[in-house]
């Protein structure tokens, strides 16, 4: 499995928003902020799978 999957990660996002929504929280900003963290958590799993 590889470290970056577009199609599950938008999964993901919608569903934070649609929850956010829920709980009347800007859907916009918690999108903003999981994606920071995914793409926080990416950087991370890159640095400890590369074999340089």
């Amino acid at each position: 499995m590889g470290i970056h999957d577009p199609d599950r990660e938008e999964e993901v996002l919608e569903r934070v928003e649609e929850r956010a929504e829920s709980l009347e929280v800007d859907p916009e900003t918690v999108r903003e902020v999981f994606e920071l963290l995914m793409g926080m958590s990416k950087d991370e799993q890159r640095r400890h799978t590369d074999t340089d």
